[in-house]
């Protein structure tokens, strides 16, 4: 078989934070599984409509912060960043806790398949979301947003949590993508690629020029997900306005690093989180005193009941 590069079609590129990516846009719905380095590894529907190859804009991000995109010293809606525990005594406890059920999935995977165990997880979540909210009127903002972004599986959770709203609410001004993080054939293990499906084919220009609310348990750790969309957007002359980020937790790394990247495409942004890391390991996942495990993995036994792949 050929290389990845050579048979995947629809390829351009494209400029994400000076990193030279690749975009596949793909003229109809491709199974995707035939280039990826462990199949077995994808979960849900191959067939997808867009492919964003990164290659090694992430790579910066691995390992611990050490002020490589710049001081880390926003702590207002003006400067566009919040993080609840670095003003709240409440948001430390809940990331603690958060933290203290990662390690034990860590330790024990099979945790993730325990309903009990993930319950606890999930009560932690809907605290964070609420803390989210209780909180708006003390930093004197209030999220109005045009859209909700929901990027499947837990954003799906994360979106209803954030509301307050019924696990099962269909909620008209919400748009679904799935997103999927996996590696392609011929390409180091460290580079990243971002596979998206869009659950309505017109949703990318809906969302054009708009100001849009994302509600993800993590965003962003590495942001990759995120940025697949947005650079999907920007390619076909859709990006949206603004960006309001609204998470449990986030990295360091990631936000300094993306929103840099959304101010270079003109796109303005708030991040608005209860907790904060600042290790990456060179998988992409939060680790040391804030470590958060596979979030989707806990929250799927929480999603909609109309939910699926």
């Amino acid at each position: 078989m050929l290389g990845t590069k050579a048979t995947l079609p629809g390829e351009h590129n494209y400029k994400y934070n000076n990193h030279t990516i690749v975009i596949h846009n793909l003229d109809r719905k491709i199974n995707i599984l035939p280039y990826l380095r462990d199949p077995s590894a994808f979960h849900g529907d191959p067939y997808i409509d867009q492919v964003i190859r990164f290659q090694d804009t992430f790579v910066p991000l691995i390992g611990t912060y050490e002020g490589q995109f710049g001081l880390w010293q926003y702590k207002s809606p003006r400067q566009g960043i919040i993080v609840l525990e670095e003003h709240f005594n409440e948001a430390r406890s809940l990331m603690a806790q958060l933290n203290d059920l990662a390690q034990r999935f860590i330790q024990n995977p099979s945790l993730y398949d325990d309903c009990i165990f993930c319950q606890e997880y999930y009560n932690l979540t809907k605290q964070g979301y609420k803390l989210l909210r209780k909180y708006e009127s003390h930093f004197g903002f209030s999220v109005v947003a045009d859209y909700l972004l929901s990027l499947e599986r837990a954003g799906l959770v994360s979106t209803r949590l954030a509301l307050n709203s019924g696990k099962n609410a269909l909620l008209s001004e919400e748009v679904r993508v799935v997103t999927k993080r996996t590696h392609l054939k011929d390409e180091p293990e460290e580079y990243l690629t971002v596979t998206i499906k869009w659950r309505e084919e017109n949703d990318i220009k809906k969302l054009a020029r708009c100001d849009i609310q994302v509600c993800d348990f993590i965003n962003p750790a590495s942001g990759a997900s995120l940025a697949a969309i947005v650079v999907a957007m920007a390619s076909a002359e859709s990006r949206p306005k603004r960006i309001q980020h609204r998470s449990i937790s986030m990295t360091k790394q990631g936000v300094l690093f993306n929103r840099q990247a959304l101010y270079k495409l003109g796109i303005d942004s708030l991040f608005y989180s209860v907790g904060l890391a600042e290790e990456l390991n060179e998988f992409y996942y939060l680790v040391g005193h804030r470590a958060v495990g596979d979030a989707g993995h806990a929250l799927r036994h929480f999603l909609p009941e109309w939910y699926h792949d």
